[in-house]
C-alpha cells in the first residue's frame, strides 16, 4: 500500500475521527461488459519455487504453530505456518486450514440490497477444540455440517482492540474437515471499514478496498477468512438482479461471464485473504486499456476522475515491469490489472487499486508484498520497506543508522498482529540504507534478489529476512540493526537463539 501522508486515507493518522477497530459481536475469459486478468490469480507462472519457508520458520514465537504430526503427512501444511491453540474461559480455540472459499453475493438494485452465502471448508490439527477465523458481518443463519449454530464469539488473543478474532461456539474434534455455511446481509462493519455496494442510476459501484494499516481490512471484510498465512482457493460469484445493461468487472481473478448480470470469479490455491481484487462499476465511468507482453497481460482500468489516455498508463506499467523483471525477478503472475481512482493505493495479487502517482509502488507489490508475503501482519514492514527503497525518492540509499537512536519496532512478533506499522515507510526504508551503508548498495539489491527468487509465492517472516541478510551479506550490522531498529530492543544481541540468529550452514 501507497502511503498518503496528505489525504484521510489513512484514518489513524486522525483525519475525520473516524473510530479505529471493533468491539463485541454475536452469535475463464473476459466476455464483452466485463474485463479481468487472463489465468487463475495465485498460482505461479514462473518456474521459481513457490513452497513454504520450511524450516526457517522455526524456532520462533508464533511461527511453529500446529503441526502435521497428530494428523499425518499432508494433512494441514499451513497450520504450521499460524498461531498455536488458545486457552479461553469457555474452552480450547484453535486455529484453523481452510480448505476452500466460496462466496455468493447477490446484489438487489430495486431494494438496494446485498446478501451473502459463503461456504467455509476447513480442517483443525491436532488439538480439539472451536475454530478460530475472522468475519466482520454478523450472520443471520448459519450452520456447521448441516448443523445449525448459535453465534460466533469476538475474542483479541494478543492483537489488540480492533484485530479480534472470531471463535465457533461449537467444539470440533482433532483431525478433522468440516463445512461452515453463514448467510447474512452485507453491511459497512463499525469502525474504520471499507462501504458495501453502492446503488447508482447507471449501475452499482462497490471495491473490496483493502487496507493494510488498519486491522481486519481485508477479505473478512466481507467474508469468513483466516490470517494471511493460509492459502487455499477461493471461488466468488456475483448475480446483480434488477436491470443493470451495462456494467464492469474488474479483477484480478480468472472471470467468467455469464450474462444477465452474473459473473463468476476464480482465484487459485496460493490465494489468501490478502488477494482477491474485486471492482464493481457502472461501465460508463470506466475507461480501458489492455495489451500483452512478454506472456503477461496488463490491464488498466481508470474512472472519470482522470483524463489521461489508459494507453499511457500502460506504458507507465510496462515500462516499471521491464525495469522491476531485470533488478528484482521473474514476474508471478499470468497478468497484471489496475483499477486507477483518487486517494486509492492497494495491492493484490497481480493487481492493484491504484493513484497514478502510486502505481509504479503498487506494481512493485507483485514482487515484494504479493510475490515475496508477509507471514504474519508484523511481517508487512517488509514489503512496504523495501518498496519504498526502490521507487521511493531518494532511490537506493545507503545511509548510516546511528545506534544512539531511538528503538524502533517494526515487527513485534505477534502472531495476532494484524497491521502494517506506519513506520514501516520511512523507518524501514532507513534500515535497509543502514545495511546498504555497511555492505554496499548493489551487495544489498543483489541479496534481496536472491531472497525473491528463493520465496517468491511464500509467505516468509521477518525472522527469515534477517537470518538471509546475516549469512548473505556477512556484515556484523545487519544483526544489530534487526535488534534496535525492527524488533525495537535496546542495548545489543545477544547469544543464538534470539530472532533471526541461527546456523548461516
Amino acid at each position: 500500500m501507497k502511503l498518503d501522508r496528505g489525504a484521510c486515507l489513512v484514518v489513524l493518522l486522525g483525519c475525520g475521527g473516524v473510530e479505529v477497530g471493533e468491539t463485541g459481536g454475536s452469535g475463464g475469459e473476459s466476455s464483452s461488459g466485463a474485463m479481468s486478468s487472463s489465468g487463475d490469480a495465485g498460482v505461479p507462472t514462473t518456474g521459481m519455487d513457490s513452497t513454504s519457508a520450511g524450516d526457517d520458520t522455526t524456532g520462533t514465537t508464533g511461527e511453529t504453530g500446529e503441526t502435521e504430526e497428530g494428523c499425518g503427512a499432508g494433512w494441514s501444511e499451513d497450520l504450521a505456518l499460524g498461531p498455536e491453540p488458545v486457552v479461553m474461559e469457555e474452552g480450547v480455540a484453535v486455529p484453523i486450514d481452510i480448505v476452500g472459499l466460496v462466496g455468493r453475493f447477490t446484489l438487489d438494485v430495486a431494494g438496494e440490497t446485498t446478501t451473502v452465502d459463503a461456504q467455509l471448508t476447513f480442517r483443525v490439527g491436532a488439538t480439539a477444540g472451536r475454530p478460530i477465523f475472522d468475519l466482520r458481518q454478523e450472520f443471520s443463519d448459519g450452520d456447521l455440517d448441516g448443523e445449525a449454530i448459535a453465534a460466533l464469539w469476538t475474542r483479541d488473543f494478543g492483537g489488540g482492540p480492533g484485530a479480534e478474532m472470531r471463535v465457533l461456539d461449537r467444539e470440533v474434534e482433532a483431525c478433522s474437515e468440516h463445512v461452515l455455511t453463514l448467510r447474512y446481509p452485507l453491511v459497512r462493519p463499525p469502525g474504520f471499514a471499507a462501504d458495501p455496494p453502492e446503488f447508482e442510476e447507471d449501475g452499482v459501484s462497490w471495491d473490496f478496498a483493502f487496507n493494510d494499516v488498519a486491522p481486519r481490512m481485508f477479505l473478512e471484510q466481507w467474508l469468513p477468512v483466516n490470517l494471511i498465512h493460509d492459502r487455499h482457493p477461493i471461488a466468488l460469484s456475483l448475480e446483480i438482479l434488477g436491470g443493470v445493461e451495462d456494467q464492469r468487472v474488474i479483477t484480478n481473478g480468472a472471470l467468467t461471464d455469464r450474462g444477465d448480470g452474473a459473473w463468476d470469479i476464480m482465484f487459485g490455491p496460493g490465494s489468501t485473504a490478502l488477494s482477491p481484487m474485486l471492482v464493481l462499476s457502472p461501465a460508463s465511468e470506466v475507461v480501458s486499456s489492455s495489451v500483452m507482453m512478454d506472456g503477461v497481460r496488463f490491464e488498466v482500468h481508470r474512472n472519470q476522475s482522470f483524463t489521461e489516455e489508459p494507453g499511457l498508463l500502460l506504458d507507465i506499467v510496462t515500462q516499471a515491469y521491464s525495469q522491476y523483471v531485470q533488478t528484482t525477478g521473474e514476474y508471478l503472475y499470468p497478468g497484471f490489472t489496475a483499477f486507477i481512482t483518487k486517494n486509492a493505493g492497494m495491492e493484490y495479487d497481480g493487481g492493484t487499486t491504484s493513484d497514478i502517482n502510486a502505481l509504479t509502488h503498487e506494481l512493485f507489490h507483485s514482487w515484494f508484498g504479493r510475490g515475496v508475503r508477509p507471514q504474519r501482519g508484523s511481517d508487512g514492514w517488509i514489503d512496504e520497506a523495501w518498496n519504498e527503497y526502490n521507487t521511493g525518492a531518494p532511490q537506493f540509499p545507503a545511509e548510516p543508522l546511528k545506534f544512539t537512536n531511538p528503538a524502533v519496532i517494526l515487527c513485534n512478533g505477534d502472531p495476532w498482529s494484524r497491521t502494517t506499522p506506519l513506520a514501516a515507510y520511512d523507518a524501514g526504508k532507513a534500515v535497509f540504507a543502514g545495511i546498504a551503508a555497511e555492505a554496499g548498495v548493489d551487495e544489498l539489491r543483489a541479496s534481496m534478489r536472491g531472497f525473491y527468487e528463493m520465496h517468491a509465492g511464500s509467505p516468509v517472516t521477518t525472522e527469515t529476512l534477517e537470518r538471509h541478510l546475516h549469512c548473505e551479506l556477512q556484515v556484523p550490522a545487519v544483526r544489530r540493526l534487526f535488534h534496535r531498529f525492527v524488533y525495537g530492543r535496546p542495548g545489543e544481541p545477544g547469544e543464538p537463539g534470539e530472532p533471526g540468529a541461527g546456523d548461516c550452514a
